[in-house]
């Protein structure tokens, strides 16, 4: 199953959770055309991420708390690899930010991940902006940051440690901490 993600992601796209647990099964050499089986393994993978949160960067609430103030409109787009975007919804209501994102654009349900250009143009019809008009945010220096910057927005490299030797060339401002986000935007709006 592994390389069948891999292998999809490469060519920035992504599997559905369908596919996924279709792939999962056969590798498993269970019967995927067990109803039961096919729900049972799509519950499990996908509510995980309800039942063992995962930890949030500090800030987060705060800041979105900050941009909504200045009645900015605010978007997620996410490559949600293994956790589907109907979970990550159902996970941002329960911490209690889901109300504050007007449009969320997720890889499984549009079929293509960052940096590929549908996903960010989804997020700009959803939200009613054009690319200049938009302030993306992002960890990853290629799908976050070189995507958005392809597509006309400007991009803050949020820079979390992950990726310790990674370098974003193409960022208009660089980030450490989620506290810092609001005053770059109102520099680069």
């Amino acid at each position: 199953q592994g390389e069948l993600i891999a292998d999809a992601w490469d060519r920035h796209q992504e599997l559905g959770p369908d596919e996924q647990v279709q792939a999962f099964l056969r590798f498993a050499g269970l019967d995927a055309t067990d109803p039961r089986l096919v729900a049972g393994v799509g519950e499990a993978f996908g509510a995980a991420i309800l039942v063992r949160r995962p930890a949030f960067f500090p800030h987060l609430e705060a800041t979105l708390e900050r941009l909504a103030a200045r009645n900015l409109a605010i978007g997620l787009i996410s490559n949600t690899g293994r956790t589907w975007g109907r979970y990550l919804t159902d996970l941002q209501d329960a911490i209690g930010i889901g109300p504050y994102f007007r449009f969320r654009a997720y890889s499984d349900e549009l079929r293509v991940r960052k940096p590929d250009p549908h996903i960010f143009q989804a997020a700009f019809a959803g939200l009613g902006l054009r690319p200049d008009e938009v302030v993306h945010i992002g960890d990853d220096a290629t799908a976050d940051i070189a995507g958005a910057a392809a597509v006309g927005m400007r991009a803050v490299w949020f820079k979390t440690g992950y990726w310790p030797d990674g370098h974003a060339d193409r960022a208009d401002a660089e980030i450490r901490d989620l506290a810092e986000f609001p005053a770059v935007v109102e520099a680069l709006v």
